[in-house]
């Protein structure tokens, strides 16, 4: 499993900050919040893979902070927690869009299985500006189970990348306004490291450009026109890559 950037929302200072020194033992970067008020800044300012949060709290109670959350980051991967018997109140957040309760005392095995569901719920950006062949890899993509999202601009890209939370990117390189290679560079530069599978029909005279990303760890190369077996096979395998 990729390292992913966390925070717990906890009023319980002990059992938060043993949280936060387990997950960063396993390598996660962790930011704590003691309210849902705190936690709402805190998402303000910056993106995390998945926030961990307590239903009960002074101030806003779990169900109160999600649905805020929500308004602010309607995208925000949110698992939440509890010690006590909720089960009509937390199945409100369930149904707003919160990924699943894990009941305290959290065992480690609940909260892998928890961190893999988060790290597979924001389905693949696709960048390219032939809205064609755009329109032709979000529908074989959609038939086979996944989740699309659809732009055309290196910049639509770089902004959509920054405000929403997804799995994969799939990328042109040849883009108006900013190529293939800017929009990577500029989101590695914003800490946003997105597994991207390059897509190009200039795959000769863009030689160099697709050595340098794979050097910045680009994990793939496909070639125009793309054959949907090749397709569906490289994002199985970057998947299962994610997963470990």
């Amino acid at each position: 499993m990729r390292p992913l950037n966390v925070c717990i929302v906890d009023d319980d200072p002990d059992f938060a900050e043993g949280l936060a020194l387990a997950l960063e033992i396993a390598g996660h970067q962790v930011e704590l919040a003691s309210n849902g008020e705190e936690a709402l800044r805190k998402l303000e300012r910056q993106n995390f893979d998945v926030t961990l949060l307590d239903y009960r709290m002074p101030g806003m109670n779990g169900l109160d902070s999600y649905m805020q959350i929500r308004k602010i980051k309607p995208d925000a991967k949110v698992i939440m927690m509890t010690a006590f018997e909720e089960e009509d109140r937390l199945k409100q957040a369930i149904e707003a869009g919160a990924l699943g309760v894990l009941s305290k005392p959290i065992s480690e095995i609940d909260l892998l299985e928890a961190f893999k569901s988060a790290q597979l719920s924001g389905g693949i950006l696709l960048v390219d500006d032939d809205p064609d062949f755009a329109d032709g890899i979000r529908m074989t993509l959609t038939d086979a189970g996944y989740s699309v999202f659809v732009v055309h601009t290196g910049r639509e890209a770089v902004d959509v990348a920054l405000e929403k939370n997804f799995d994969v990117m799939l990328l042109d390189l040849r883009l108006p306004a900013s190529n293939g290679l800017d929009v990577f560079a500029q989101l590695k530069n914003h800490d946003r490291d997105l597994p991207t599978v390059i897509i190009t029909g200039y795959a000769t005279e863009e030689a160099d450009a697709i050595d340098r990303l794979k050097q910045m760890s680009v994990s793939n190369c496909l070639t125009k026109p793309v054959r949907t077996d090749d397709l569906l096979q490289t994002l199985e395998q970057l998947f299962m890559e994610i997963q470990q």
